[in-house]
């Protein structure tokens, strides 16, 4: 044979041996194809996707594609068949897309010829003119024929086939429809040891399910960089070994803010969560553990003890505060001294609702005031400017309307350890109970704050992340898209510059209507409020006619001793109630209503209330013209006959020497409570007090024509020390003014005056169209200037129509009115700071137009400094601002010994016990 003929001839080819080997299915795709695992020769696992050569069975729709028929049944039949169990199989092919056809056995018994003869699966039939490729193909053939016959499996009426249910479900409604109970269900994939996809039996609906009470370590999504926490992949394989695909009963607990669905799954009585802790593979978790919390938290410790698995590489949390897992034990320790109790918990009344939705509650045990910040939800807050967040003012009429005044529940959830600034405690609170929290999220006035794995959180989370999906799914409050959430614009009446004539025009409509409903929104003192009615979206001033109540700074000391107590009689009675007013008229300056306000179910006349528990008396002129005079008489007739409250002691036989003497108009008389003795200080109270030991400081009579702010007011020296007038030129002058309007104006076209920044000037105060004295302050615009009336104090916006040239002989009289401060004190600045209004309007109520007494501490050129005080309501008003809480004593004066400021201390003090206003969040002064 030639070397050519030797190269053409082909070598004979010898077969290939078909892979063979055993494997365990761990998941079962589709009727046909099936994923399984074995561990190689170097102890590593496997995992192999394979198909059934030969067969087809119905495939899975894909997003929006729908099943094809028999898809799910023939799924079942092979999942049944060999879920967990050892496989034989032989590789057949594999397709360029890396897909292996296998022939598979179970016990001997084929699996092609198993699902063909159940008619799960179709016979792939071989190319025209070809014969089958192997014998077991030809079987196979034939198999599939006797099974069409039969009309079994996939050769039954589509009709009957389960297909998945049409339609888009969300999480809630499917939580809705099986919530307590415990359905069938299966696990179809597994992200860590504790979340899942689960197929529920009944629908085939596909929900994310997360463990109750429990938490596998974590492993990060893919693409993530961070390496899996310890022994995160053990606890997954574990679940993939003996759960995945398996049939199991779901039971839902609650839902979870990744649009999941929390539950156990047991299999065969066995509650995985426990499992899984028990062995080291998760760690317990308290928020949503519910009633399973002790056998999880008995088998964590058993794991904890051993350190099994996750607990050999981590050490177990130290102990904590109950409910407090980021809290120290100092946390621990100040709970129980706030009579929280052994499990953080306490129940007491709820007596105020702040703007930012936190709300105090009194600890019927110790009496304690504790602001309560509710956990894991995030509320709209109420902001001083009047820009509120959308929905703030719902949820907090919300919380006023369930629980003011209301005994609750309060659960000491967690506390917070921010980079700056103090800890901060969270709390459940529950009223009948429901906590509050989860009603303001399903109304849509709140949203659940995310919190992550392992963080403490509310007690009542799974419920409040319902609540939340209730929320969304009826589009309320925060969730709804489509439409503008309600504005609350509010008139306050209130306010410092006010004008009289908007009070003076209400005035007829509330006289008509006899009784207003109002909630309180502040108390200034026992009789007089800031309400708010409802009807004319206005706050207005209210005080109560004919009463005077004790007060801090009273030179009686049995009403310096009570004034504390009555304080908090009102508040706890009043503060943001629900109240009825009658009103009468208003006050001799025109800026505050007065008349009888009427609280709770039985409309308790507060007033004659307040005047039978001695908790105030009667001014006379003003009582018997009230339409309830003789309710307000016999309520201090009871007192007096019980000798309730001031009237401890009270002697009938010394009322008339007493009513004489407060009657005497002279404030520099021996017989003034007022008055300076010459027998030292000691034991005196009040204003007494103070004037005693600076009796070279004698004292003024002073009218205050304009406010500026807490402390800063302009005024009259209508008596100086001597006995004579501080203003002798102001009538005469005033008269002589409107006078000489004539000859102001021949002035101004005789000279082509032009007003000038700095001049003196007459201006027409609009109000009453009378002209004054004012200088120039500035030009606003081009018309118009800003101008300082200076005999009155007050600032207003004038046109170049209402300005006139002052007459020379008015020039060189004197300011009339001086430029006054409080002494020894500071408030906030109006507007621009909060309370800055209310102290303004405070100081206005004591001082305005009124007639009172001062000592001049010292001056500052034209300033004056003062200690100023009412000789008839007996107040000092120095110390009023500061008991009330809307005034702190000036740093510079805090190293004064004398006893005003002993006065203050004690007022200061007692203002940050009872956390009125400034002092409601804490200790205002900790960062000076």
């Amino acid at each position: 044979m030639s070397a050519a003929a030797a190269q053409a001839t082909p070598k004979p080819t010898v077969a290939r041996a078909k892979e063979t080997g055993v494997a365990t299915v761990k998941n079962i795709n589709s009727g046909d194809s099936f994923t399984v695992y074995y561990v190689d020769r170097t102890g590593a696992t496997v995992e192999r996707e394979f198909s059934l050569a030969f067969v087809t069975a119905p495939r899975f729709g894909r997003k929006d594609e729908p099943d094809q028929p028999w898809s799910w049944e023939s799924r079942e039949y092979l999942r049944n068949k060999i879920i967990g169990k050892k496989i034989n199989f032989t590789i057949e092919h594999k397709l360029d897309s890396g897909r292996e056809l296998v022939i598979a056995s179970l016990d001997d018994q084929n699996l092609q010829e198993d699902v063909v003869v159940a008619g799960w699966a179709t016979v792939m039939k071989p190319a025209e003119g070809k014969p089958p490729r192997s014998d077991l193909h030809a079987s196979l053939l034939d198999l599939a024929v006797q099974a069409q016959h039969k009309n079994v499996g996939i050769y039954q009426s589509s009709e009957l086939a389960i297909l998945k249910l049409a339609g888009q479900f969300d999480t809630l409604s499917i939580f809705d429809r099986i919530k307590s109970q415990s359905v069938p269900a299966i696990i179809e994939r597994v992200m860590n040891g504790s979340t899942f996809r689960l197929t529920l039996v009944d629908t085939r609906q596909n929900i994310l399910a997360k463990l109750s009470g429990c938490q596998a370590p974590l492993i990060p999504a893919v693409g993530r960089t961070e390496e899996p926490e310890p022994f995160a992949k053990d606890s997954k394989v574990f679940v993939e070994k003996y759960l995945l695909q398996r049939d199991v009963i779901f039971t839902p607990r609650g839902m979870g803010k990744a649009d999941d669905i929390l539950g156990t799954v047991t299999m065969q009585g066995r509650d995985l969560g426990a499992e899984l802790i028990k062995l080291g593979l998760a760690r317990f978790v308290e928020w949503s553990a519910g009633d399973l919390a002790p056998l999880y938290d008995q088998n964590q410790r058993q794991a904890q003890a051993a350190k099994l698995r996750y607990w050999s590489k981590v050490a177990p949390p130290q102990p904590a505060a109950v409910g407090s897992s980021s809290s120290s034990s100092s946390s621990s320790s100040s709970s129980s001294a706030r009579g929280l109790g052994i499990s953080g918990e306490f129940v007491g009344k709820v007596r105020e609702i702040f703007n930012n939705l936190a709300f105090v509650v009194e600890n019927e045990i110790s009496d304690e005031k504790i602001t309560v910040s509710l956990s894991s939800i995030v509320l709209p807050r109420l902001e001083p400017s009047g820009r509120h967040e959308p929905y703030a003012w719902e949820a907090k009429e919300m919380i006023r309307t369930k629980l003011r005044g209301k005994k609750v529940r309060v659960s000491l959830d967690y506390v917070s350890a921010p980079k700056e600034g103090p800890a901060k405690e969270y709390y459940s609170c529950f009223i009948d109970g429901v906590n509050i929290a989860v009603n303001l999220v399903e109304a849509g006035y709140g949203k659940v704050r995310y919190h992550k794995d392992g963080e403490a959180r509310s007690s009542s989370y799974d419920q409040l992340i319902v609540a939340e999906n209730r929320a969304k799914s009826a589009k309320r409050g925060l969730w709804n898209t489509t439409e503008i959430a309600p504005a609350h614009r509010v008139n306050d009446l209130t306010a410092k510059d006010i004008n009289k004539t908007l009070i003076k025009s209400l005035l007829p409509s509330f006289e008509r209507r006899g009784r207003v409903t109002g909630i309180v929104e502040y108390i200034f003192n026992p009789g007089h409020f800031k309400i708010y009615i409802p009807s004319e979206h206005s706050v207005i001033p209210f005080s109560l006619e004919g009463l005077r109540t004790p007060s801090a700074s009273d030179t009686n000391p049995t009403k310096q001793l009570i004034s504390k107590e009555v304080l908090s009689f009102v508040r706890n009675k009043l503060l943001q109630a629900d109240v009825d007013l009658i009103i009468s008229g208003t006050d001799s300056k025109g800026r505050n209503f007065i008349g009888s306000l009427f609280f709770d179910t039985a409309h308790t006349n507060f007033g004659a209330l307040l005047l039978e528990k001695g908790f105030a008396e009667l001014y006379r002129p003003a009582a018997e013209k009230s339409r309830f005079a003789s309710d307000l008489l016999d309520a201090e007739k009871t007192a007096k006959a019980t000798q309730a409250g001031i009237w401890v002691g009270y002697d009938p036989s010394q009322e008339a020497a007493a009513a004489a003497s407060s009657a005497d108009g002279d404030y520099n008389s021996g017989s003034s409570a007022f008055d300076a003795s010459d027998d030292g200080v000691e034991g005196a109270t009040g204003f007494s007090a103070s004037i005693a030991e600076t009796k070279r400081t004698p004292l003024i009579k002073i009218k205050a024509t304009e406010i500026c702010s807490g402390n800063h007011f302009y005024g009259h020296i209508i008596e100086q020390p001597d006995g004579q007038s501080g203003v002798p030129y102001l009538d005469k002058m005033m008269s002589e003014i409107q006078t000489d309007i004539p000859m102001a104006k021949s002035i101004q076209s005789s000279t082509d005056w032009k007003p000038a920044k700095g001049s003196l000037c007459l201006a027409k105060f609009l109000d009453d169209q009378q002209w004054y004295r004012a200088r120039i302050v500035g030009a606003k615009g081009k018309d118009h200037f800003n101008i300082f009336f200076v005999d009155y104090g007050n600032s207003d916006i004038s046109s170049v129509a209402d300005l006139l040239p002052l007459p020379p002989k008015f020039k060189d009289i004197p300011a009339q009115a001086v430029e006054c401060f409080l002494s020894y004190i500071k408030t906030p600045e109006p507007i621009k700071e909060e309370y800055g209004d209310e102290a303004a309007l405070l100081l206005r109520d004591f001082a305005l137009e009124k007639t009172l007494v001062a000592t001049v501490e010292f001056r500052d050129r034209d300033k004056f400094y003062l200690w100023l005080a009412d000789p008839v309501a007996e107040i000092v008003v120095n110390v009023e601002l500061v008991s009330s809480g809307l005034a702190t004593i000036d740093r510079r004066a805090r190293s004064n010994t004398s006893n005003k400021l002993k006065l203050l201390k004690e007022a200061q003090e007692s203002a940050r016990e009872n956390r009125n206003c400034m002092w409601r969040y804490g200790d205002i002064l900790e960062d000076e």
